[in-house]
C-alpha cells in the first residue's frame, strides 16, 4: 500500500484510532530495519504521521496544561516532559533514526524534508520529535566533518550543520528549558570535537544563558552546574580567555544558589574545571582550582546540617 492510500484510510479514522494506527506503522517501518533514503518518501511518510505530529485538534480539545482524550499532556512543563505523551511519540523518533544516506549530502535533504514536518508539530509534541532529529544532525555534522579532513567537497558543510542545530534547540526551548540546556552543552560537545570553537563556546554561553534566566527550581539548578562543570574539561578547542570565561562563569553561579549545600557542591564540582583530564591540558591551573575546592569548603563549614 502507498504512503498516499494509506493517508487516505487513517483520513477516515476517529482520532484515537488514527494515532493508534499510524504508530503501528511506524514501529514497522523501524522495527523491520528499513532506510529512508529519498526525501520525496520522508515527507509522505511525515504526513502520514500528522495524527501523531498534531494530537487532538478537535474544537473540544483541552487548553494547555490539561490531559487529552488520549490522556497525554499537550504540555511539557519546565522540568521534565510527560512521560505517557513521550510512550505515544516513541515510534515517531524512532522512524527519525531511519532516515539515512550513504551521501552526506543526501541524508542532509532527507532530514530536511523530515524537520519541516517536526517544526509544525503541537508545541506540547514538539521536543518528542525535534530531538531524535537533533541528534541524527549531529550524528551527520560528525561524518561530514572526517570527510572534509579527508579533501571531499561537500554541499551541506560541517559548518552548516552546526549552526542549524542550534535552531533546533531554540525550537525546543520554549516547552523544555531544562532539556534544552542539556542539548546545547550536547551540541558544544560535538561543535568541539569538530574543532568549530567558536560555535562550542557559542552553544555553552546559550547554556548559561538558559541557566539564569529559564531554570527556576533549585535542583534543577545544581544539576544544570553540575553537567556544565563536567563537560567542559572534556573540551579542548578552546582558547585560554574562553576557556577562563566559561570556567569562571561555572563557580560564579555556583555561589548563587539558594541553599548553602547545593553552593558548596556546585563550587566544589567547578574546581573540576581548573584542572581538565583531557592529556596535558593547557587550561590546567592548579590555583584556581584550590581555590574553588577551600571555597567550597568555607560555605560547607558555615552550613547547618
Amino acid at each position: 500500500m502507498s504512503a498516499s492510500s494509506a493517508r487516505r484510510l487513517v483520513s477516515r479514522l476517529e482520532p484515537d484510532e488514527q494515532r493508534r494506527v499510524v504508530s503501528r506503522l511506524l514501529r514497522e517501518v523501524a522495527g523491520r530495519g528499513c532506510v529512508i533514503s529519498d526525501p520525496l518518501r520522508a515527507d509522505r511518510l511525515l504526513v502520514l504521521c500528522a495524527p501523531l505530529l498534531q494530537g487532538d485538534s478537535s474544537p473540544a480539545a483541552p487548553a494547555n496544561g490539561a490531559e487529552t482524550a488520549n490522556g497525554a499532556s499537550d504540555r511539557s512543563d519546565a522540568d521534565g516532559l510527560d512521560a505517557e505523551l513521550a510512550g505515544e511519540m516513541a515510534p515517531v523518533a524512532a522512524m527519525m533514526h531511519t532516515l539515512a544516506h550513504e551521501d552526506t549530502d543526501a541524508e542532509a535533504r532527507v532530514l530536511n524534508a523530515a524537520y519541516k514536518h517536526a517544526a509544525a508539530a503541537a508545541p506540547g509534541r514538539l521536543p518528542h520529535v525535534l530531538v531524535p532529529l537533533l541528534f541524527r544532525f549531529l550524528q551527520l555534522a560528525r561524518r561530514v566533518r572526517l570527510a572534509e579532513e579527508g579533501g571531499a567537497t561537500l554541499e551541506v558543510s560541517c559548518g552548516k550543520l552546526l549552526a542549524f542545530v542550534g535552531q533546533i534547540v531554540q525550537a525546543v526551548t520554549a516547552a523544555a528549558p531544562n532539556l534544552a540546556l542539556r542539548l546545547y552543552v550536547q551540541c558544544a560537545q560535538v561543535a568541539d570535537s569538530c574543532g568549530d570553537d567558536d560555535g562550542a563556546y557559542e552553544y555553552l554561553t546559550q547554556a548559561f544563558t538558559l541557566f539564569e534566566e529559564e531554570v527556576a527550581e533549585q535542583s534543577a539548578k545544581l544539576a544544570a552546574l553540575s553537567l556544565l562543570s563536567a563537560a567542559l574539561p572534556h573540551m579542548t578547542s578552546f582558547s585560554a580567555e574562553q576557556y577562563e570565561t566559561l570556567a569562571r562563569s561555572a563557580t560564579q553561579y555556583g555561589a548563587t544558589l539558594l541553599k548553602k549545600p547545593d553552593q558548596a557542591r556546585a563550587v566544589a564540582k567547578a574546581s573540576f574545571a581548573f584542572w581538565p583530564l583531557a592529556g596535558l591540558s593547557p587550561h590546567r591551573n592548579a590555583q584556581r582550582a584550590l581555590e574553588c575546592l577551600q571555597r567550597a569548603l568555607k560555605i560547607a563549614d558555615g552550613c547547618k546540617w
